[in-house]
């Protein structure tokens, strides 16, 4: 799940096995709750920071806010 406060089981191994899950899948942001974590992929990904991705973060109001 894109938020991991929806697995049956949330402990340190869900956790991580979820979060290695994501990045397997080139997923590198994954929120637990309103607690967003993040992994360094070491590599440019252009498909998450291009223009029109950013956009749709801008204005949001308060800063846990996920865009639309």
């Amino acid at each position: 799940p894109e938020d991991c406060v929806a697995l049956p089981q949330l402990d340190e191994a869900t956790l991580l096995e979820s979060v290695c899950q994501r990045y397997a899948r080139g997923e590198i942001y994954t929120y637990v709750a309103q607690v967003l974590l993040a992994v360094n992929p070491c590599q440019d990904l252009p498909s998450l920071y291009g223009q029109g991705k950013m956009a749709r973060y801008s204005g949001r109001p308060s800063p846990g806010a996920r865009p639309s």
